[in-house]
């Protein structure tokens, strides 16, 4: 089972999961495409925390007209 935040698909759970399922059953999965999906939602997310410590830093410089 792969637990997520349930605000993005999570390509990396899915990936730990593939992986540990390959294991057991011994088998080999091309992951290429979870592999470049997991790099998109990690950029997203990134650009996203920025953003909102931008916009917190923007707030903190003008508290004193609040």
């Amino acid at each position: 089972m792969g637990e997520t935040s349930g605000y993005f698909a999570d390509p990396k759970g899915a990936r730990e999961v593939l992986r540990a399922l390959c294991r057991i059953l011994n088998i080999d999965v091309d992951m290429s495409e979870i592999e470049e999906r997991s790099r998109e939602i990690e950029q997203i997310t990134e650009k996203m925390q920025e953003d909102i410590q931008n916009k917190v830093q923007q707030k903190e410089d003008l508290g004193y007209f609040g």
